[in-house]
């Protein structure tokens, strides 16, 4: 009785669809959440700041700047600070500045344009808030105000985005100068002057600031805090730049990194001397100290979070390394340059994204309101939409796991479908076994007579002559393929590797082409197809016997029965049985009902 079972192609399919349906389900439930949990934070965050919104527009305005001010010295409080900078500012808009608080409106705006360069890194939107407030400082004739402005006016032209020229640059720093020296702001005369110097040096003009220098080195009234003598630790390096004598130079910028201005661009006026000094002292090839320089610079970076400065200072020690021909450590700092670039970009496209989100709801009171009652609505939909989700999802997969369960039932209804029908040919066999010995004796009974008959016959009688013919006779047929079914049944060397066809026929005692005629005629399939269907037999027998193989693997049950490739195997086995051999395995070792 052939194995050639028809596989349940229909539960198969619903296997694959209950696995994509289960990741679906997760991916569905992970995106509901997240959405979920977004909106609640985002709901949260726009509350907070309204709430600071209400709570700050009646302070008065120099409140609001010292409030300001101390949010600035904090980390993670940039926000808090642009509140109270945007309140100021639509006071000024809308026309309810008191006569006198022109002047906080001035730093709010100059504090806002640096705090969007050096945390938020949106280089367009700080000038503009620059250029606004030097308007309004002109218009106002806050002139000691100036000066911090045009520096950070330079400092975000310096940068590269706004594509400025070189000569602008440097006349807007001279602008600061001249102004804070006119003004007598002592601290912007060293920061303009500085940022003055290190733009000749970089821009190798160091004739254009010798004016400036003497200019400084004339100056009265200074007041002597560590100010000056940081500038003038500046002027003697572009001195020394300007003579070739790098060391000196970089031994200059060393001493003015020591004198840090009371402002909140004290950590980067330390780390731009630091990346000076290194700069010159590799350029004139003392590496040890321009590695300690840079190293210095490197850990305020890091500390202070300023990645516009890690990609300068990375970059300043790749081309160290490249003037000490260290290639590996060069290649190293490149990468890291590059890097912190590429997340300078990425940080600037978010921050510009936060901060005009930011801007716009602090704008109008209003427009906030109704942004927020918006998004309380939009979180009230999402999350009844995230429930609907969850239901269909749990619905879905209360369906899939009744259909989950029908199919394994059906997968264990085959197995034992499958025992059964061995377990009627082991008896069948048994039974054709006992025939053919009754046959057998019968057989040998009439041989017996026959050979009695023979002796009678005349001597002159000649033996039979032999069938010659290449093909055989149905009845033929028929008897060559029983004597291939009794090797089938009962040789066990039809489970070796080497087991063909020409071995098959010498057993049978019939030519290799004859038993092929026989197989094909009554079985109607060829002979790898009879030696599977008996090996796929075999091995279900085995895979039941857990006595005896239950010890051994689905690889090492293939082998005993023939097969090299479990491959092979395992496909002729689901092929036979509707299961893979695994699946017949694991419900073999079931407990029986």
């Amino acid at each position: 009785m052939s194995l050639q079972y028809r596989a349940h192609e229909a539960s198969w399919h619903l296997g694959r669809v209950l696995s994509h349906s289960r990741c679906l389900g997760k991916r569905l439930m992970l995106l509901a959440a997240i959405c979920f949990i977004c909106m609640s934070v985002w709901s949260a965050k726009s509350e907070r700041l309204l709430r600071m919104y209400e709570t700050w527009s009646s302070l008065p305005s120099n409140v609001l700047c010292d409030k300001a001010y101390d949010f600035l010295s904090r980390l993670g409080c940039r926000d808090s600070a642009l509140v109270c900078y945007n309140i100021l500012q639509n006071r000024y808009n809308d026309h309810q500045i008191k006569s006198g608080d022109e002047v906080y409106v001035v730093k709010a705006l100059t504090n806002m344009g640096i705090i969007y360069m050096t945390f938020y890194y949106d280089y367009k939107k700080s000038y503009e808030y620059l250029l606004l407030a030097e308007k309004v400082a002109l218009e106002h004739h806050h002139l000691d105000n100036l000066p911090s402005i045009y520096i950070a006016q330079a400092n975000v032209m310096q940068m590269g985005e706004l594509q400025f020229a070189e000569d602008e640059v440097i006349g807007v720093l001279r602008k600061a100068f001249r102004q804070a020296a006119e003004s007598q702001v002592w601290d912007m005369v060293d920061l303009s002057l500085s940022d003055l110097l290190d733009e000749c040096i970089e821009k190798s003009r160091i004739a254009d600031v010798r004016e400036d220098i003497e200019t400084f080195r004339h100056l009265s009234g200074y007041r002597d805090t560590g100010q000056r003598a940081s500038i003038d630790w500046k002027c003697k390096a572009a001195e020394a730049v300007g003579r070739g004598d790098f060391d000196v130079a970089g031994d200059c910028y060393m001493a003015a990194s020591t004198i840090a201005p009371d402002s909140i661009l004290a950590a980067r006026k330390q780390m731009n001397d630091l990346l000076r000094a290194g700069a010159c002292y590799s350029k004139g090839q003392n590496f040890q100290k321009a590695e300690l320089a840079l190293r210095q610079a490197l850990s305020l970076a890091q500390a202070n979070g300023n990645n516009d400065y890690l990609k300068s200072i990375y970059e300043e020690l790749a081309n160290m390394y490249r003037s000490m021909g260290n290639t590996e450590q060069q290649q190293y700092n490149e990468y890291l340059s590059l890097k912190y670039k590429d997340s300078l970009m990425t940080e600037g496209q978010l921050a510009t994204v936060a901060s005009v989100k930011l801007t716009d709801e602090l704008n109008s009171m209003n427009q906030t309101v109704r942004m927020l009652n918006e998004k309380r609505r939009l979180q009230s939909i999402l999350l009844t939409v995230a429930i609907l989700v969850v239901l269909v999802i749990s619905f879905l997969s209360y369906r899939l796991y009744r259909s989950y369960k029908l199919v394994q039932a059906d997968h264990y209804r085959l197995y034992l479908n499958n025992v059964e029908l061995l377990r009627r040919e082991a008896e069948e066999q048994g039974r054709i076994a006992e025939l053919k010995r009754q046959l057998e004796e019968a057989g040998q009974r009439i041989e017996a007579r026959k050979e009695a008959e023979a002796q009678r016959v005349d001597a002159s009688v000649g033996e039979p002559k032999r069938r010659t013919a290449d093909t055989l006779e149905r009845k033929e047929v028929e008897e060559v393929f029983q004597k291939v079914k009794d090797v089938m049944n009962y040789s066990p060397e039809i489970f070796s590797y080497g087991f063909t066809l020409n071995r098959l026929a010498d057993l049978v005692g019939q030519r290799p082409h004859l038993v092929s005629q026989a197989i094909n005629e009554v079985y109607g399939h060829n002979f790898n197809v009879l030696l599977n269907e008996y090996r796929i037999k075999e091995a279900c027998r085995r895979l039941n016997n857990r006595d005896e193989y239950g010890s051994f693997s689905i690889e090492g049950i293939a082998q005993s029965v023939g097969f090299k490739s479990r491959t092979n195997f395992s496909a002729l086995f689901k092929q036979a049985t509707g299961l893979t051999p695994s699946e017949y395995q694991k419900l073999s070792r079931k407990p029986k009902a």
